[in-house]
Protein backbone atom coordinates (compact mmCIF):
# COMPACT_ATOMS: atom_id res chain seq x y z
CA UNK A 1 0.00 0.00 0.00
CA UNK A 2 1.52 3.28 -1.07
CA UNK A 3 1.40 6.59 0.83
CA UNK A 4 -1.63 7.88 -1.07
CA UNK A 5 -3.62 4.76 -0.27
CA UNK A 6 -2.67 4.99 3.41
CA UNK A 7 -3.81 8.64 3.57
CA UNK A 8 -7.12 7.76 1.95
CA UNK A 9 -7.72 4.96 4.44
CA UNK A 10 -6.94 7.30 7.35
CA UNK A 11 -9.46 9.89 6.18
CA UNK A 12 -12.14 7.22 5.83
CA UNK A 13 -11.44 5.98 9.33
CA UNK A 14 -11.71 9.51 10.81
CA UNK A 15 -14.95 10.20 8.94
CA UNK A 16 -16.34 6.87 10.03
CA UNK A 17 -15.60 7.69 13.65
CA UNK A 18 -17.39 11.05 13.48
CA UNK A 19 -20.41 9.60 11.69
CA UNK A 20 -20.50 6.73 14.12
CA UNK A 21 -20.64 9.14 17.07
CA UNK A 22 -23.49 11.12 15.51
CA UNK A 23 -25.45 7.97 14.64
CA UNK A 24 -24.82 6.54 18.08
CA UNK A 25 -26.13 9.69 19.77
CA UNK A 26 -29.20 9.68 17.55
CA UNK A 27 -30.11 6.07 18.35
CA UNK A 28 -29.28 6.22 22.05
CA UNK A 29 -31.17 9.52 22.60
CA UNK A 30 -28.26 11.26 24.34
CA UNK A 31 -28.35 15.07 24.03
CA UNK A 32 -25.27 17.08 23.17
CA UNK A 33 -23.28 18.33 26.16
CA UNK A 34 -24.69 21.56 27.68
CA UNK A 35 -22.19 24.22 28.82
CA UNK A 36 -22.24 24.79 32.57
CA UNK A 37 -21.77 28.57 32.24
CA UNK A 38 -22.75 31.07 29.57
CA UNK A 39 -20.93 34.41 29.72
CA UNK A 40 -22.20 37.47 27.88
CA UNK A 41 -22.70 41.22 28.34
CA UNK A 42 -26.31 41.28 27.22
CA UNK A 43 -29.20 38.84 26.87
CA UNK A 44 -32.36 39.54 24.86
CA UNK A 45 -35.44 37.30 24.82
CA UNK A 46 -37.97 37.61 22.01
CA UNK A 47 -41.44 36.17 21.45
CA UNK A 48 -42.67 34.11 18.49
CA UNK A 49 -42.88 37.24 16.32
CA UNK A 50 -39.36 38.40 17.14
CA UNK A 51 -40.42 41.22 19.47
CA UNK A 52 -38.21 41.91 22.46
CA UNK A 53 -39.91 40.84 25.70
CA UNK A 54 -37.02 40.74 28.17
CA UNK A 55 -33.47 42.05 28.38
CA UNK A 56 -30.71 41.40 30.91
CA UNK A 57 -27.50 43.36 30.86
CA UNK A 58 -25.09 45.76 32.57
CA UNK A 59 -25.18 49.46 31.66
CA UNK A 60 -22.20 51.71 31.05
CA UNK A 61 -22.65 52.95 34.62
CA UNK A 62 -22.13 49.39 35.91
CA UNK A 63 -25.77 48.94 36.89
CA UNK A 64 -27.21 45.45 36.40
CA UNK A 65 -30.66 45.73 34.78
CA UNK A 66 -33.50 43.36 34.02
CA UNK A 67 -36.27 44.83 31.85
CA UNK A 68 -39.57 43.17 30.95
CA UNK A 69 -41.55 44.48 27.96
CA UNK A 70 -45.17 44.15 26.89
CA UNK A 71 -46.32 43.12 23.41
CA UNK A 72 -46.12 46.76 22.25
CA UNK A 73 -42.48 47.08 23.21
CA UNK A 74 -42.98 49.25 26.31
CA UNK A 75 -40.84 48.48 29.35
CA UNK A 76 -43.32 47.64 32.15
CA UNK A 77 -41.11 46.22 34.89
CA UNK A 78 -37.49 47.04 35.67
CA UNK A 79 -35.12 45.61 38.27
CA UNK A 80 -31.77 47.31 38.75
CA UNK A 81 -28.85 46.90 41.13
CA UNK A 82 -26.43 49.82 41.39
CA UNK A 83 -22.68 49.32 41.90
CA UNK A 84 -23.00 50.11 45.63
CA UNK A 85 -25.72 47.45 46.06
CA UNK A 86 -28.73 49.77 46.09
CA UNK A 87 -31.69 47.93 44.53
CA UNK A 88 -34.55 49.53 42.59
CA UNK A 89 -37.69 47.72 41.37
CA UNK A 90 -40.03 49.78 39.16
CA UNK A 91 -43.43 49.16 37.57
CA UNK A 92 -44.32 51.45 34.63
CA UNK A 93 -47.43 52.27 32.63
CA UNK A 94 -47.89 51.81 28.88
CA UNK A 95 -46.04 55.07 28.16
CA UNK A 96 -43.00 54.01 30.19
CA UNK A 97 -43.65 56.40 33.10
CA UNK A 98 -43.16 54.91 36.59
CA UNK A 99 -46.31 54.02 38.53
CA UNK A 100 -44.74 52.29 41.52
CA UNK A 101 -41.16 52.11 42.77
CA UNK A 102 -39.63 49.95 45.48
CA UNK A 103 -36.04 50.59 46.52
CA UNK A 104 -33.59 49.63 49.24
CA UNK A 105 -30.46 51.53 50.17
CA UNK A 106 -27.31 49.44 50.39
CA UNK A 107 -25.58 51.23 53.27
CA UNK A 108 -28.50 51.72 55.67
CA UNK A 109 -30.72 48.89 54.43
CA UNK A 110 -33.72 51.23 54.58
CA UNK A 111 -36.52 50.81 52.05
CA UNK A 112 -38.87 53.14 50.18
CA UNK A 113 -42.19 52.48 48.44
CA UNK A 114 -43.24 55.30 46.09
CA UNK A 115 -46.41 55.89 44.05
CA UNK A 116 -46.63 58.15 40.97
CA UNK A 117 -49.54 59.69 39.06
CA UNK A 118 -50.02 59.30 35.27
CA UNK A 119 -47.91 62.45 34.70
CA UNK A 120 -44.96 60.88 36.51
CA UNK A 121 -45.20 63.10 39.62
CA UNK A 122 -44.53 61.50 43.00
CA UNK A 123 -47.78 61.44 45.03
CA UNK A 124 -47.05 59.20 48.01
CA UNK A 125 -43.92 57.79 49.61
CA UNK A 126 -43.64 55.29 52.44
CA UNK A 127 -40.17 54.62 53.76
CA UNK A 128 -37.65 54.38 56.55
CA UNK A 129 -35.10 56.98 57.65
CA UNK A 130 -32.43 55.80 60.08
CA UNK A 131 -34.77 53.07 61.29
CA UNK A 132 -37.78 55.37 61.76
CA UNK A 133 -40.89 55.17 59.52
CA UNK A 134 -42.25 58.06 57.47
CA UNK A 135 -45.18 58.72 55.14
CA UNK A 136 -45.20 61.69 52.76
CA UNK A 137 -48.12 62.82 50.58
CA UNK A 138 -47.64 65.23 47.67
CA UNK A 139 -49.84 67.34 45.42
CA UNK A 140 -50.32 66.68 41.69
CA UNK A 141 -47.01 68.46 40.95
CA UNK A 142 -45.03 66.31 43.36
CA UNK A 143 -44.69 68.96 46.09
CA UNK A 144 -44.96 67.66 49.64
CA UNK A 145 -48.14 68.76 51.45
CA UNK A 146 -48.25 66.35 54.40
CA UNK A 147 -45.74 64.24 56.28
CA UNK A 148 -46.19 61.72 59.10
CA UNK A 149 -43.11 60.32 60.79
CA UNK A 150 -41.98 58.71 64.01
CA UNK A 151 -38.68 60.10 65.27
CA UNK A 152 -37.28 58.25 68.27
CA UNK A 153 -40.74 56.88 69.18
CA UNK A 154 -42.17 60.42 68.99
CA UNK A 155 -44.91 60.71 66.32
CA UNK A 156 -45.43 63.94 64.39
CA UNK A 157 -47.76 65.21 61.67
CA UNK A 158 -46.72 68.20 59.54
CA UNK A 159 -48.67 70.14 56.89
CA UNK A 160 -46.83 72.18 54.23
CA UNK A 161 -47.81 75.10 52.00
CA UNK A 162 -47.16 75.42 48.24
CA UNK A 163 -43.64 76.71 48.92
CA UNK A 164 -42.72 73.59 50.87
CA UNK A 165 -42.75 75.37 54.26
CA UNK A 166 -44.37 73.58 57.19
CA UNK A 167 -47.27 75.62 58.60
CA UNK A 168 -48.91 73.16 61.00
CA UNK A 169 -47.21 70.64 63.27
CA UNK A 170 -48.85 68.17 65.63
CA UNK A 171 -46.59 66.15 67.92
CA UNK A 172 -46.88 63.76 70.84
CA UNK A 173 -44.08 64.00 73.38
CA UNK A 174 -42.41 61.11 75.19
CA UNK A 175 -44.57 61.74 78.26
CA UNK A 176 -47.73 61.52 76.15
CA UNK A 177 -48.51 65.25 76.13
CA UNK A 178 -49.76 66.60 72.76
CA UNK A 179 -48.63 69.84 71.14
CA UNK A 180 -49.92 71.90 68.20
CA UNK A 181 -47.72 74.47 66.48
CA UNK A 182 -48.56 77.00 63.76
CA UNK A 183 -45.83 78.74 61.75
CA UNK A 184 -45.74 81.71 59.39
CA UNK A 185 -44.54 81.78 55.78
CA UNK A 186 -40.95 82.11 57.03
CA UNK A 187 -41.17 78.83 58.95
CA UNK A 188 -41.16 80.68 62.29
CA UNK A 189 -43.45 79.27 65.03
CA UNK A 190 -46.10 81.89 65.91
CA UNK A 191 -48.62 79.97 67.99
CA UNK A 192 -48.37 76.86 70.16
CA UNK A 193 -51.02 74.95 72.05
CA UNK A 194 -50.28 72.04 74.34
CA UNK A 195 -51.24 70.06 77.40
CA UNK A 196 -49.10 69.61 80.47
CA UNK A 197 -48.66 66.15 82.06
CA UNK A 198 -51.41 66.91 84.59
CA UNK A 199 -53.85 67.83 81.80
CA UNK A 200 -53.66 71.62 82.11
CA UNK A 201 -53.64 73.55 78.82
CA UNK A 202 -51.10 76.14 77.71
CA UNK A 203 -51.46 78.64 74.85
CA UNK A 204 -48.38 80.58 73.67
CA UNK A 205 -48.09 83.42 71.14
CA UNK A 206 -44.61 84.39 69.89
CA UNK A 207 -42.92 87.42 68.35
CA UNK A 208 -41.08 87.58 65.03
CA UNK A 209 -37.89 86.47 66.79
CA UNK A 210 -39.63 83.42 68.29
CA UNK A 211 -39.71 84.77 71.85
CA UNK A 212 -42.98 84.46 73.82
CA UNK A 213 -45.37 87.40 73.51
CA UNK A 214 -48.24 86.09 75.62
CA UNK A 215 -48.79 82.89 77.59
CA UNK A 216 -52.28 81.85 78.57
CA UNK A 217 -52.44 78.79 80.81
CA UNK A 218 -54.35 77.10 83.57
CA UNK A 219 -53.20 77.22 87.19
CA UNK A 220 -52.96 74.04 89.31
CA UNK A 221 -56.18 75.05 91.08
CA UNK A 222 -57.94 75.35 87.70
CA UNK A 223 -57.93 79.15 87.53
CA UNK A 224 -56.79 80.84 84.28
CA UNK A 225 -53.51 82.74 84.08
CA UNK A 226 -52.24 85.29 81.51
CA UNK A 227 -48.65 86.49 81.14
CA UNK A 228 -47.59 89.36 78.85
CA UNK A 229 -43.88 89.36 77.95
CA UNK A 230 -41.49 92.10 76.84
CA UNK A 231 -38.84 91.97 74.13
CA UNK A 232 -36.24 90.87 76.67
CA UNK A 233 -38.47 88.08 77.96
CA UNK A 234 -39.38 89.94 81.15
CA UNK A 235 -42.99 89.76 82.40
CA UNK A 236 -44.79 93.02 81.67
CA UNK A 237 -48.16 92.04 83.07
CA UNK A 238 -49.80 89.13 84.82
CA UNK A 239 -53.42 88.18 85.42
CA UNK A 240 -54.20 87.34 88.09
Amino acid sequence: MNSTERLFVGVLALAGGVLGGIISSSFTGRAPATPATVTAKNFVLVDQTGKRRAQLGVSEHQTANLDLYDANGASRAQLGVLPDGTTVFTFSDESGKPSLLLSTTAKSGSGTLAFFNPDGALRAELGMEKGDPKLALNDHLGKQVMRINVDGDQPALALYDQQGVWRTLVTLNQDGTPELGLADQSNKPRLMLGLQPDGRATFVMTRDDGKPLAVFSQMPDGAPSLLLMGDDGAVLGKVP
